[in-house]
């Protein structure tokens, strides 16, 4: 059983970053759904080591300069995964019904994908450089990937085939409710004043999760990456006015 979620940690790690360690590819079965599971443990892992990184090197550069490689840092850390799955899905929404999944698999970006992945990136690099001074910074991750999970635990898969399809279905009620226990604890551990930014993640995934679900008739892998990069731009905006308030 330990072994399992040993393993489970690994392959989370491995899908869901760039980093050396924890390297393990072995979709057995019973593993991804677990693996999901812990996609806020991965988010947080990374949310911390941003924000050790601030610390460490805030009295060696000039804030604005540090701020903008770290937020470069944070996206090779992901590998940009999800951000890719965000561009694919802006084409996908732009296309016709019928050629939706031809666009999403492309390996090129369109226009619309292009402008919008722009927008999302500068929306999240000004909320970052306000975020990334307190250490709420690492909640942002965490539950941005949260988010991730509860758009798979809520919506159907579009295929009945494929990694992410593995991962739904292994996705069981109280797998879910275990990533929500780590996420609500680590959350109250920061500050319990912020509980209303779990709510807050889970709305805004559910929401957006509900439109693509709608539009798609189920997600996909790149679906869940535009899930993940809407929740954590809103995350970061929200705790904008939190920490100006």
């Amino acid at each position: 059983m330990i072994k399992n979620h040993i393993y489970a940690i690994r392959l989370a790690f491995s899908m869901m970053t760039t980093l050396p360690f924890f390297r393990f590819y072995e979709f057995r079965e019973g593993l991804n759904g677990t693996a999901a599971a812990y996609y806020p443990v991965v988010g947080l892992a990374l949310g911390g080591l941003v924000y050790t990184t601030y610390l460490l090197l805030l009295p060696y550069l000039p804030f604005t300069v540090l701020a903008v490689c770290l937020f470069a840092f944070y996206t090779v850390l992901y590998g940009a995964l999800h951000l890719d799955g965000f561009v694919d899905t802006v084409d996908a929404l732009h296309a016709p019904r019928e050629a939706a999944e031809r666009v999403m698999k492309e390996p090129t970006i369109g226009a619309m994908g292009a402008i919008y992945g722009f927008l999302l990136l500068s929306v999240k690099l000004s909320a970052f450089c306000i975020v990334v001074k307190t250490p709420l910074f690492v909640l942002v991750p965490m539950l941005s990937r949260f988010g991730g999970v509860v758009s798979m635990f809520l919506f159907r898969y579009a295929k009945n085939s494929g990694m992410g399809y593995a991962a739904k279905m292994e996705l069981t009620k109280p797998l879910f409710l275990f990533s929500l226990t780590v996420t609500i604890l680590v959350t109250v551990f920061v500050d319990t004043k912020l509980f209303w930014l779990i709510l807050f993640a889970f709305a805004v995934s559910a929401f957006v999760g509900s439109i693509l679900s709608r539009r798609f008739g189920g997600l996909s892998g790149d679906m869940y990456g535009f899930v993940i990069e809407s929740s954590e731009a809103a995350l970061l905006i929200a705790l904008c006015v939190w920490i100006g308030i």
